[in-house]
């Protein structure tokens, strides 16, 4: 992407994945399955800096905005674009990592008390080298010229959407940072797909949205502890929201996605929260085929999510059960 396009892109537009199955099974597509690129908008840093980010991911590729200050206090703007390389090889608690050198334009044309003088020429000025580390969709943390990261979020200002403050969903110890779950009440248009390995991880059927179909979500309700209702120990909060509409036929009538936060109780708890499916009879110990549906809080955005459909134990005849994964985007909503 040239400079020129970079500092015009301004239409932060929402990437989608592909709706046929991929053939080529590289790094890359098995980190899309299990990660979904990260969300294209605005995000900020939690680190009350008022500074952040504008990304914009297509087919793999970031291109990115970063507003911030000097020294002196001025407003700074950086751009800087690069590939999503998947990272599971850097770093096992990520899914995807961008290096980039930041770049300062300069001598651009006039919008604001012009005097229409004559336009010095462009420049591009390198002055450090960024890295953005992506868990998911929704979480992220970016160094610069490394120096300790700085988490980010994506910026929640058209939806509803519980902050929580036990912790990075990157599990750094000891825990730091926000993080949203975004009101998921609407419809959605969801795309159904599945990856089949055999005993030794090869690769024997894959695709991202095998088939399509809708699933409507109700009202959230958020339930806090109160001498009233009590939670369990060790629980700080519990979200539910039932699933009333589902074309695809996924899930057994009343079923809720139930989102459980943790409290932190030491640096070395690994499970802050989590998002289920339950519910429901998904399966019967008579058919061996009990499910669990699982969407992970960092893989939730105010107009995407992606839901992980794992299999718990073999069929009777022991064929290998396929993971499933069902993607939804919001309808109306972008």
């Amino acid at each position: 992407m040239s400079m020129q396009n970079l500092l015009k892109f301004g239409c932060l537009i929402l990437s989608a994945l592909p709706l046929l199955p991929l053939h080529a099974q590289d790094d890359e597509d098995i980190g899309v399955f299990f990660a979904s690129y990260p969300e294209s908008g605005a995000w900020f840093a939690a680190d009350d800096s008022r500074t952040g980010f504008f990304f914009d991911i297509q087919n793999g590729t970031l291109a990115a905005a970063y507003f911030g200050f000097d020294r002196a206090g001025e407003n700074v703007w950086l751009t800087f674009n690069g590939e999503l390389q998947p990272a599971a090889s850097v770093d096992g608690q990520a899914d995807w990592i961008t290096q980039a050198p930041l770049l300062q334009a300069a001598n651009g044309g006039c919008i604001l008390a012009c005097d229409n003088p004559p336009a010095p020429a462009p420049t591009a000025t390198p002055v450090g080298e960024i890295t953005v580390t992506f868990n998911g969709r929704s979480s992220a943390s970016f160094s610069i010229d490394n120096q300790p990261p700085i988490d980010i979020v994506p910026l929640y200002f058209g939806t509803p959407a519980i902050i929580s403050e036990i912790g990075s969903p990157t599990l750094v110890t000891p825990p730091n940072g926000l993080f949203a779950q975004p009101d998921l009440q609407g419809t959605w248009a969801v795309a159904l797909g599945s990856l089949l390995t055999d005993d030794m991880g090869e690769v024997i059927e894959f695709g991202l949205a095998e088939t399509a179909g809708f699933i409507e979500i109700g009202a959230q309700e958020l339930t806090l502890p109160t001498p009233e209702t009590p939670l369990p120990m060790g629980v700080e909060r519990v979200t539910r929201a039932a699933i009333i509409r589902d074309t695809l036929e996924v899930f057994p009538a009343d079923v809720e996605i139930v989102c459980t936060y943790y409290q932190l109780v030491s640096e070395m708890q690994t499970e802050l929260f989590e998002c289920l499916v339950i519910g429901g009879n998904f399966g019967s110990p008579a058919n061996d085929s009990e499910f669990t549906a699982d969407i992970p809080l960092q893989l939730m955005t105010d107009s995407r999510f992606v839901m992980t459909i794992t299999r718990n134990s073999q069929i009777a005849n022991d064929d290998p059960a396929p993971i499933r994964r069902l993607e939804g985007f919001r309808i109306g909503y972008d």
